[in-house]
């Protein structure tokens, strides 16, 4: 959810290049190559819980099929496998990159570097006592699991061992009291294993609510689940709803 906020900002002919920093690794310094002509525009900073993450805005001039043979031969030489199209690995790093349809001939694309964090230091960021938010209700009893900031978004995920039904129930009906209004409900009626909630405000500000099943394990299950992403074995949810927020200024 949160990376694909952030290749939303690949637009008119830019690709998008993005360092995370985990566990005090800057991803910056795997050095990622950048192709001949690549000019850099524009750097963004975030946060994600206690960690640190920038994006770094380029443009070049192009094609789709250049893009993806520079990275091939680049990154292979550089000890990096091709897991499938785009995608690179070396241990616990891994490099994502997705091209967009050629715009006055330049190619945009993005790239998604990371480290995957150290489990401890990450299970740490874990708040039993959620911090207080002004714009909106916190489901009684939660454990806030994840916060984030970026670009004007501001994110948050949360646990609780209360059942889907309820936990949609109360943001149903305490948002109001905030001065939001519901305008989309998937499903439209009814509570499926995931419920999604979309939320506006006079000012124009939008809050989406996606509730469904925590997985196995909590956060170091999610955790788990990516390191084992090439894996067949898909991990079960676990007994606990977890509340996924995004609200936009």
């Amino acid at each position: 959810m949160i990376i694909s906020k952030l290749l939303k900002a690949a637009r008119a002919g830019l690709f998008i290049v993005v360092f995370l920093s985990f566990a005090g690794i800057c991803a910056a310094e795997l050095n990622v190559p950048l192709p001949q002509g690549a000019v850099k525009v524009g750097e963004q900073q975030s946060e994600f819980g206690s960690l640190g993450l920038s994006v770094r805005i380029y443009k070049a001039p192009l094609n789709e099929d250049g893009v993806y043979a520079f990275y091939e031969e680049k990154m292979a030489a550089a000890g990096w496998n091709l897991s499938k199209k785009g995608v690179f690995t070396k241990g616990r790093q891994r490099i994502v990159m997705r091209c967009y349809p050629k715009k006055n001939n330049e190619t945009k694309f993005s790239i998604t570097v990371s480290n995957l964090p150290d489990i401890n230091k990450l299970l740490a960021t874990i708040k039993k006592k959620p911090d207080k938010l002004t714009f909106m209700p916190i489901y009684p009893g939660s454990v806030q699991v994840l916060s984030m900031k970026f670009s004007g978004v501001i994110s948050y995920v949360y646990e609780t061992e209360d059942i889907l039904k309820d936990v949609v129930f109360f943001y149903e009906s305490s948002m109001l009291k905030y001065g939001w209004g519901l305008v989309d409900r998937e499903p439209v009626t009814g509570v499926a294993n995931k419920v999604t909630l979309l939320f506006h405000r006079r000012n124009g500000e939008v809050c989406k609510i996606k509730v469904d099943s925590a997985p196995a394990g909590g956060l170091s299950g999610l955790l788990s689940r990516e390191e084992s992403a090439t894996s067949k074995v898909s991990a079960k949810p676990s007994d606990k709803t977890r509340i996924s927020v995004e609200y936009k200024l």
